[in-house]
C-alpha cells in the first residue's frame, strides 16, 4: 500500500486502524518507512542499529520513506529548513544546490548498488525547478546494471525539479 498509495495515505490508514485500539495521545506523530530493518549476522535487530536507521543522516536529508520495485527505488525526502547548504545560496531566496541533489542521489543509490560511487560520468543532468527549504521531494532511482547506470529524478509537487544519469565504472 505504501508503494501504491504513497506515504500520506498509508500513514492515515495506519493511524485510523491504530486509533481503534489506542488513545490519540499515544499514536505516532511522525512516521518513517524503511525497505528493511538492519539485522546482525544472527538475524537479530540490534537496538543501536535500529536507532541509527531512523536518525538524521550525516548528509542532512531526512528520509521519510523508501520503497523498492524491482530495480527501482523510490524515496520521499524532506529538505531541512536549517540545512547548512542554504547559506549563501542565495541570500533572501535560498534554494538547494544542484550538487547536493546529485550527492544525495549517489549516497542513497550506493546503499543498494555496490560501485555507484565509482563515478565515470554524470549524463543528461538537468535542473528544471528550484528546491526550497522544507520541501518534501520524491526521488526515483532506476538501476540498469548491464549498462552500469543509475538514473535519478527528483520531483516536488508532481513537477520534475532535477534529473540525471550516474554512470559508474566497470568492475566497481
Amino acid at each position: 500500500m505504501l508503494r501504491r498509495e504513497g506515504r500520506i495515505t498509508f500513514t492515515k490508514t495506519l493511524r485510523r486502524h491504530l486509533a481503534e485500539y489506542f488513545d490519540a495521545v499515544v499514536l505516532p506523530r511522525y512516521w518513517r518507512f524503511r525497505i528493511a530493518l538492519p539485522v546482525d549476522a544472527n538475524g537479530k535487530l540490534p537496538i543501536a542499529a535500529v536507532k541509527a536507521a531512523f536518525q538524521p543522516r550525516p548528509d542532512g536529508v531526512e528520509v521519510l520513506s523508501e520503497t523498492r520495485n524491482g530495480d527501482d527505488l523510490s524515496y520521499e525526502l524532506r529538505v531541512p529548513k536549517t540545512l547548512f547548504h542554504f547559506e549563501g545560496h542565495f541570500p533572501g531566496l535560498p534554494i538547494l544546490p544542484g550538487i547536493v541533489q546529485v550527492h544525495w542521489a549517489m549516497c542513497l543509490a550506493a546503499e543498494h548498488v555496490v560501485g555507484v560511487r565509482a563515478v565515470e560520468s554524470i549524463d543528461r543532468l538537468k535542473f528544471t525547478a528550484p528546491v526550497p527549504p522544507g520541501a518534501v521531494l520524491g526521488l526515483k532511482l532506476s538501476h540498469d546494471a548491464e549498462r552500469r547506470r543509475m538514473q535519478f529524478t527528483y520531483s516536488f509537487h508532481d513537477r520534475v525539479c532535477s534529473s540525471g544519469v550516474i554512470v559508474y565504472r566497470d568492475g566497481a
